[in-house]
């Protein structure tokens, strides 16, 4: 079953995450915020909702990185420092291949808050800095098991490879990977950086603004999570660090575009 603004919510009531109260009696709302996976937002009050996450496709890298991402939730119930930064898991379905995590519902990920805002405030940057930081230290490598190491592939990030584009790469990718082979300069320079590749820390991976989140506390204080951890492994810290920057680039450089 494929879910649909119009099935959710009897899927939910199924496995005891609504009552029947919260759709007679509060505002439910549910947004279907799909892109690469089919994505909702439940908003059930102003103070709770749920975020339900179901693969597109029942491909095998599809249904790998969802596992992965599951298997990321129950390992940092033993690292608190780690689970701080990201939602909570409520739930997932191997059978549907769906997970559940909390929501935040004034959350906004940090493309929407600065589209909104028509700037790049400090606070907030700094707050961001502040979170990818705690994260790379709430679980030295020195401090996890074997089976826990076991968890981790250790592989560099694929384009440092550059041979060839996973099947999931987007037409940009593989032309950019046809314009690598065509500059044997640039392949060299992708040699060395790919041989100063450090195993160091656990990494998210996919850092960039779509998959970090920013909203005001009880006390109206800014918060930040991470989300979206189907390729969170052992590897090179700045590799977390260069994808903020890369979004901070991109939008400093569409800004400046839309002033000419």
């Amino acid at each position: 079953m494929f879910f649909t603004t119009s099935n959710l919510v009897h899927y939910l009531l199924s496995r005891g995450f609504l009552l029947n109260s919260d759709v007679v009696n509060s505002r439910l709302v549910i947004c279907d915020v799909s892109r690469r996976n089919r994505n909702f937002k439940v908003m059930i009050n102003e103070n709770r909702g749920l975020f339900v996450k179901q693969i597109q496709a029942t491909n095998e890298l599809s249904m790998k990185t969802m596992q992965r991402e599951i298997d990321c939730y129950q390992l940092t119930r033993e690292f608190p420092k780690w689970s701080a930064l990201m939602p909570a898991l409520i739930d997932h379905d191997a059978v549907r291949r769906s997970l559940v995590v909390e929501l935040f519902p004034r959350a906004e990920n940090l493309r929407e808050y600065h589209a909104r805002v028509s700037a790049l405030p400090i606070d907030v940057a700094r707050l961001l800095g502040t979170v990818i930081g705690q994260f790379h230290r709430s679980m030295p490598l020195t401090d996890l098991t074997r089976s826990q190491l076991d968890f981790f592939r250790r592989k560099p990030c694929w384009i440092l490879s550059f041979k060839e584009a996973p099947e999931s790469a987007s037409g940009g990718v593989k032309q950019l990977l046809r314009f690598l082979h065509q500059s044997p300069a640039l392949l060299e320079r992708m040699d060395r950086l790919f041989a100063k590749w450090r195993f160091d820390h656990v990494i998210h991976g996919d850092l960039k603004w779509d998959n970090c989140l920013v909203f005001p506390d009880a006390m109206g204080n800014a918060q930040a999570k991470l989300i979206d951890w189907e390729l969170v492994d052992v590897g090179d810290a700045a590799w977390d660090v260069g994808g903020i920057l890369q979004s901070y680039f991109v939008y400093w450089i569409g800004f400046q575009r839309s002033k000419q």
